[in-house]
């Protein structure tokens, strides 16, 4: 009974050692709903399980030591996948960080077992090796998090894909394989002291390398992203200008036709054409032609998809800021807000607001609609759009917009609406 218990002790060791690396790595990811039950319950299986593995320490066949070797590994660190149902990351990101969390306990354990046979204790010490693997353990966790967890939040847990990942564990693997054939070759002795040490530090090493090597895959990905949707906006852009100027040609001359048709008694003017010159026609006037085409044609797009379009313009001149960025910027912005709405059947809570008018040397731009979120926004926030990317690259895109001319960008929701706000200085 005593070698069951002390088995346990090492393998629920083991698994909350590894839980603990995992913990902190996520610590910062985005929790979802139920994340305190999903923790408990990852918690409590991955205890539970560790009963019938120390079982297995009953089964005394040494032709089963090798499965039974990777079987245990296994049981150990498969719960910690329950950490998927207690953050918002995907299952990429969550075997690196299983990889690593196993990896860290390894390296503990093995310092300590360098440590402990140094000693050489002629005495029953296992709560003191136990003790040992604990103290080396939480040691390396102050490395681990400064080489690796540090690096990992900066970048954002979406470098890791699935091809990084295998590439990791295949060279990982490949590395832990050598390390055991080394150790083996040249016996016990001061040589496997310099092994362990020599471990950590190339173990580190590969870490840090795959996590570099995602950030700057996913750096070259962005940019092909960005690049596609610079030239995506700039061809609506041209379509968009190509139409303003036909617009404006067809509505001279329907000016001059009903002219024509209001001279003439016994002509009954055609109110059809009347509604069209109308409808053409700018309700607009902010003394910026190019934001009177704008506003125009969001009001168009955002009444046909049955959303209500206020607009409060005060006096101000924004001649210096270029068509194409006052496209994007303002176009964006109602393409978002169009695409949030398409979700809220109340047709009461389907509106859109534009305000932009000079406060001091100022000019304020402030769009709004209806949203009933997570208040907690911010600029490259995750997305439920299918087109998650070219989404987020819209609102870095008008971020990007607004500091090209020294202005200031920021997004916020309360109250049931939410607010994108751009200051620039006036010239």
């Amino acid at each position: 009974m005593q070698l069951f218990f002390r088995e346990f002790i090492i393998y629920a060791m083991y698994f909350l050692e590894c839980f603990t690396v995992a913990y902190l790595f996520f610590k910062r990811s985005e929790k979802r709903k139920n994340f305190k039950l999903f923790l408990s319950l990852t918690v409590s299986i991955g205890i539970l399980l560790q009963l019938p593995l120390s079982a297995l320490i009953f089964v005394g066949n040494p032709d089963y030591d090798y499965f039974f070797g990777i079987f245990k590994f296994l049981m150990s660190v498969i719960p910690l996948l329950g950490l998927l149902g207690c953050y918002t990351v995907k299952l990429p990101q969550m075997l690196f960080v299983t990889l690593f969390a196993a990896a860290v306990q390894h390296w503990a354990s093995s310092i300590a077992g360098m440590i402990f046979n140094a000693c050489g204790f002629t005495f029953d010490a296992f709560y003191i090796e136990r003790l040992f693997v604990l103290i080396s353990f939480i040691i390396l966790l102050v490395p681990a998090y400064f080489l690796c967890m540090k690096r990992f939040f900066a970048v954002g847990e979406s470098v890791m894909d699935g091809f990084t990942v295998f590439l990791l564990t295949f060279t990982y693997s490949v590395f832990s394989l050598a390390i055991v054939f080394m150790r083996r070759s040249v016996g016990e002795g001061v040589s496997t002291a310099a092994f362990s040490i020599a471990e950590v530090i190339f173990g580190f090493l590969i870490f840090i390398f795959y996590v570099i090597f995602a950030k700057k895959s996913r750096e070259k990905s962005k940019e092909a992203v960005g690049a596609a949707l610079l030239e995506k906006e700039k061809q609506q852009y041209e379509a968009f200008m190509r139409n303003a100027d036909e617009m404006r040609s067809q509505l001279h001359d329907l000016k001059y036709l009903v002219k024509a048709l209001s001279v003439r008694p016994n002509i009954v003017t055609d109110d059809k054409i009347k509604n069209i010159v109308e409808a053409f026609d700018s309700k607009f006037n902010t003394g910026n032609r190019m934001l009177d085409i704008i506003l125009e044609d969001g009001e168009k797009m955002l009444k046909q998809k049955d959303v209500e379009f206020m607009c409060l313009i005060g006096e101000c001149k924004i001649d210096f800021i270029e068509s194409y960025d006052l496209y994007s910027l303002l176009g964006n912005a109602f393409d978002n807000a169009a695409e949030y709405l398409s979700k809220i059947t109340d047709t009461a809570k389907r509106w859109v607001s534009c305000i932009i008018k000079a406060v001091n040397n100022f000019i304020c731009i402030e769009i709004s609609n209806y949203y009933e979120g997570d208040e907690n926004v911010f600029v490259g926030m995750h997305t439920t759009k299918k087109d998650g990317d070219l989404h987020g690259f819209g609102i870095k895109n008008m971020k990007k917009i607004t500091e090209k001319y020294n202005g200031s960008f920021s997004v916020s929701a309360s109250d049931g609406a939410f607010y994108i706000n751009c200051t620039i200085p006036l010239r």
